[in-house]
């Protein structure tokens, strides 16, 4: 037989996916990679390669194997049809996993993009008259040649157009030609002192963002002699001693902190040392201090004397506020769980559930103010933190504080007006270039005009006052405040004993700080939850509850300081579905119908009835089910904080005896045997005695065993106790009714397919009744600018274009008010901004420059990281101003989880949608925005008061200058002449329902009081290519409709849409098994 070396290589691959399989993943790393090594342009082995990887949680080198396998499979003939949809699919997903949370839209914010460029140019400015200065002073009007001249600056993290504006700026000033024609002496002393060229070294995390970051500068023409992209920070050179830094400014630590450093050297270089140091990677909405040491600790060695940081500055701000919707977040409203469920009492779940505190965007939710801004901590200087971060974090000697470490001081606030405080709602603010603050404040306090919808890298930290007092104005309200996991967590507590300034000594707003330590530790049961992302979070409950796992199988029961210690895993919006008022009543009516006709069957065929719950959280389904009558329910929650609250409520509403809430996924459960058919009766004798005995005992519930003859036959402890365990996981007969609820937003997105598939084949009856019995997809063609600008076209902005180009005056009020936040600071920055402006007023691109620049960087980065979108987004349409919808809504898919037997595992359907005669608003089509009980609300219902928000945005304009326009003025600006145009059909919108039988439909379309609190929201899937838009005349003529196909597959719903002619096939459905 003729065996080429293609079919080899095909023999190896088959090899490599079989060890997949078969769990040997060393093996099939080991040949696959061969496989690549030998033929890079296979694509199936870079596909099963990528897998290997997934299978080992390397997903930054998962990803970038699949993407060379949709590379290839895109040009290539004779891969498997499937091969590129799913290399692609799984691209984006395990780039997800990587990249940084909401990159897109962060990429996309022309208000963050304006402040950047803004500290990037004063710094680029600034660095380059320093080195300027140096030649002058040395006598010469041109850098000798054998001198190191260049311009150095290293980039730390960031996935935009930083690195590439910073080097394209140095460089700029480093040749001359980013100066006007009336520069003078000043262009020509920067050109001479840029003789030596530019060093940007661009840090990265991992090698995913490393691969795409060096991609990008490739697509500028970037020299790689001039832009680095590494994993690791340079070694320093063993010569260059330690120099102090400045903060931001170029000029020498004000603080004499520096003072060991070594004298400035002559020129402009440092002897290769680094000049500028810029970290965007760690300007985010998160608080990062740690994070932000480690990476100062790092830099130190490579910093030239007099070197600038960016960010200078960061401060935690915060503002007392009630609001009855954020409490809704974290606490279940008790009286409404009562009146919904049938009497259900839900105390417990917030005495075991209650976390201190939430990271949400509140834009979304009705709050009012109580205060101005304040600094909830002392402003953290870049300069102090690299130098002492022991006395900012707190913790013991060491460069970087310790994780444990803890540092508390209280805060005296000032109420401006009367309430009850829920909450302090706080944001990070990063000081970029004097007097230039980048924040992270709700967009409304800010005065940003565009949707906050589609930031959703901008969020907040809700930090809950568990006693919500009630402040009055004039009366000062104390706080706690406890900095701790290395400067990563905080903890705001309320403390009525703190007292007022005047009697204390300590200045509103602030307060003195004490060192962690025996008398900074946290109280018992009060584990701090940091200011991390949501999936920061998840991860570590996922750890915390694999960990747990093994001791809760063989626990009776577990206290409640060890369930608040877990509470801080939940999933962010659980506590939220629980005042989902509409969602309670469905279920409470639905689930007692369904008991009720699953009860006639079960006495039909004389068996018990069992009840089996799903994914059962807090045990609310099960209940509702006891309550209704059911003799066993048998509920399955993975989560370990959930399962243990769910025994508390079980046990509080009576219902122990008959509701049995097991920790494991339902794929752990499994049907008992069925007893052994009953033996013919023996005749008496002598010999059957022995064996009579033990059956008589089991017969009258005496299960007392014999006493073993030695002590092998004793069962142990760890034996006993993981047969009760597995009796547990056990249902005495197959299911009669099953209740769940486990749809994502994209209903198929926590795998009910797969599961309930599992469910029906294993653990229910052939006739088991289901609620929700079923499920339905609606869909709509849409047309929204703003949606593709910000989640789907990678086009970022540089800034370059909104930048002031005079300082305007300040209101009085809002000087006033910024006096109140931190006026000495406030003032200060302002004149470093102003003296700064001035001084670099020659140095300023010119704008032929600014345009090569703003043509370039886009295209570079979008070059790199379009691939990497997502194609579907999760979006409140209600908050997306712009969107409209070209056709009316309509049912593309349904299936039916009680008569669909078996399940499938992926299907298609399609629909045709009747074209709109105009592209229409939801609220035009009848969508209004309700409230959490089904009532339209009667305003925007988000937000704070307007003569509030009005005072604290004019407070934070000064701290964020230039907020209230610019960016935000031009994004919608945009969206409107975009609009103007004919619209096309750039995206499909889509949601879904759900059958509750006699509860009827819970329904997740556009303002309905189930999206209220955002478990819940909608899907926008982008079309790879426009579909344009037909005169109405000629769809009557034609009698043209617009189908819209799903395609349902395990995990993912994915839509497409063409024109068709009446008389073709409407709708069709088909089931496979794929």
């Amino acid at each position: 037989m003729n065996i080429t070396n293609s079919d080899a290589l095909d023999v190896m691959v088959a090899m490599g996916r079989k060890s997949l399989e078969q769990g040997k993943l060393d093996t099939a790393l080991t040949i696959l990679s061969g496989v690549v090594s030998k033929a890079p342009n296979h694509a199936l082995a870079w596909f099963s390669l990528g897998r290997a990887h997934l299978l080992r949680d390397a997903h930054d080198s998962a990803a970038m194997c699949y993407h060379r396998a949709a590379t290839l499979a895109a040009s290539q003939r004779g891969v498997p049809g499937n091969l590129l949809q799913l290399a692609r699919d799984n691209m984006v997903l395990c780039g997800e996993k990587v990249l940084p949370r909401d990159w897109l839209p962060a990429l996309q914010d022309s208000h963050i993009a304006a402040r950047w460029a803004d500290a990037l140019q004063h710094h680029a400015a600034a660095v380059a008259a320093t080195a300027a200065a140096a030649v002058a002073a040395a006598g010469v009007a041109v850098a000798p040649p054998q001198s190191d001249a260049k311009l150095r600056a290293a980039v730390v993290g960031g996935l935009g157009l930083q690195a590439l504006l910073l080097h394209a700026l140095l460089s700029c000033y480093s040749r001359g030609t980013g100066t006007d024609a009336t520069a003078g002496a000043a262009g020509d002393a920067t050109a001479g002192a840029g003789a030596g060229g530019v060093e940007v070294t661009w840090l990265q995390g991992d090698d995913l963002s490393s691969t795409l970051a060096a991609m990008m500068a490739a697509s500028a023409s970037v020299p790689a002699a001039e832009l680095t992209v590494t994993t690791a920070w340079p070694e320093p050179a063993a010569a260059v001693p330690v120099a102090g830094a400045a903060a931001g400014s170029g000029e020498a630590a004000g603080d004499g902190s520096g003072a060991g450093g070594p004298a400035q050297q002559e020129g402009g270089g440092g002897g290769g040392l680094l000049q500028l140091v810029v970290a965007p990677g760690l300007c985010t909405a998160r608080l990062a201090l740690r994070e932000w040491a480690a990476a100062l600790a790092q830099a130190r060695p490579l910093l030239a004397p007099g070197a600038a940081l960016c960010p200078s500055a960061a401060r935690l701000v915060g503002v007392l506020a009630s609001s009855e919707d954020l409490v809704g977040m974290n606490q279940v409203d008790v009286d409404w769980m009562a009146a919904d469920s049938g009497g259900l009492s839900y105390s417990p779940a917030n005495e075991l559930l209650w976390r201190p505190a939430r990271s949400m965007q509140v834009s979304g939710f009705r709050y009012s103010l109580l205060s101005e801004p304040f600094l909830l901590l002392p402003e953290v200087s870049a300069q102090q933190l690299m130098l002492q971060p022991q006395q900012v974090l707190g913790g013991g000697a060491g460069s970087v504080a310790a994780a444990g470490a803890a540092r508390r001081h209280e805060v005296t606030v000032a109420p401006t007006a009367a309430g009850r405080a829920d909450c302090v709602i706080t944001w990070v603010e990063y000081e970029l270039a004097p007097g230039r603050w980048l924040s992270y404040a709700p967009h409304e306090l800010q005065g940003r005009t565009d949707p906050p919808a589609l930031s959703p890298h901008v969020w907040q930290r809700v930090q809950y006052l568990s006693a919500s007092p009630a402040v009055q104005p004039g009366t000062p309200v104390g706080l706690q405040v406890t900095l701790s996991g290395g400067g990563n967590d905080v903890r705001v507590e309320y403390d009525e004993d703190v007292l007022p300034p005047a009697a204390a000594g300590v200045a509103a707003g602030g307060g003195a700080a004490s060192d962690g330590g025996g008398g900074g530790a946290l109280p018992a049961g009060e584990a701090l939850v940091g200011s991390s992302s949501d999936d920061e979070e998840e991860e570590k409950r996922e750890g915390a509850a694999a960990a747990a796992a093994t001791a809760a199988a063989a626990a009776t029961a577990v206290t409640a300081a060890t369930a608040k210690a877990q509470s801080g895993m939940l999933l962010p919006y659980h506590m939220s579905m629980l005042n989902d008022r509409m969602r309670t009543r469905s279920y409470a009516a639905g689930i007692r119908a369904a008991v009720a006709e699953a009860q006639a069957q079960a006495q039909r065929s004389g068996q018990p009835l069992v009840v089996l719950d799903v994914g059962s959280g807090t045990g609310l389904l099960s209940m509702m089910a006891a309550r209704a009558g059911a003799e066993l329910v048998v509920g399955c929650e993975r989560e370990l904080a959930l399962a243990v609250a769910a025994g508390a409520l079980v046990s509080e509403n009576g219902l122990s005896e008959r509701v049995r809430i097991v920790q494991a996924h339902s794929r752990s459960l499994s049907v008992a045997p069925p007893p052994p058919p009953p033996q013919q009766q023996q005749p008496p004798n002598e010999e059957a005695a022995p064996a009579a005995a033990p059956a008589a005992a089991a017969a009258t519930g005496n299960t007392a065993a014999p006493a073993p003859n030695t002590a092998a036959e004793a069962p142990t402890a760890a034996a006993a106790a993981a047969a009760a365990a597995a009796a547990s996981r056990q249902l005495p007969v197959r299911a009669g009714l099953v209740v769940h609820e486990i749809f994502g937003t994209d209903p198929l997105s926590e795998h009910i397919l797969p599961s309930m598939a599992q469910v029906q084949e294993s653990l229910a009856a052939p006739d088991a009744l289901f609620v929700p019995s079923a499920f339905r997809i609606i869909a709509a063609l849409a047309h929204s600018p703003a949606l593709q600008t910000h989640l789907q076209r990678v086009a970022p902005p540089t800034g370059l274009q909104l930048l002031p180009r005079a300082e305007a005056e300040q209101p009085a009020a809002a000087q006033s008010a910024a006096a109140q936040l931190a006026a000495d600071r406030v003032e200060r920055s302002a004149a470093e901004h102003k003296a700064g402006q001035a001084g670099a007023a020659g140095l300023g691109l010119s704008a032929e420059a600014a345009a090569r620049l703003e043509r370039v960087l886009p295209a570079a980065v979008g070059a790199a990281l379009q691939s990497w979108v997502p194609w579907k987004a999760e979006v409140d349409l209600m908050r997306s101003p712009d969107l409209r919808l070209l056709t009316r809504p309509v049912m593309v898919a349904a299936l039916s989880l009680q008569e669909a037997r078996p399940l499938p595992k992926a299907f298609r359907a399609a629909a045709n949608a009747e074209p709109l005669p105009a592209s229409t608003p939801l609220a035009d089509l009848g969508y209004t925005r309700c409230d959490p009980d089904g009532r339209p609300l009667t305003t925007g219902g988000t937000g704070a008061a307007t003569a509030t928000a009005t005072a604290v945005t004019a407070a934070t304009a000064v701290t964020a200058p230039g907020a209230a326009g610019g960016a935000g003025a031009v994004a919608v600006g945009a969206a409107a002449e975009s609009d103007a145009e004919p619209p096309v059909g750039n995206c499909i919108v889509f949601w879904f329902e759900a059958d509750c039988g006699a509860g009827g439909w819970i329904s997740t379309a556009p303002g309905s009081g189930s999206t209220y609190h955002g478990h819940w929201i909608q899907n926008v899937q982008f079309l790879p290519e426009p579909l344009p838009v037909v005169a109405p005349g000629l769809v009557a003529a034609g009698g043209l409709r617009v189908r819209l196909s799903a395609e349902c597959v395990l995990d993912r719903v994915r839509l497409s849409a063409e024109w068709v002619q009446l008389g073709d096939e409407s709708s069709s459905s088909s089931g496979e098994d794929e």
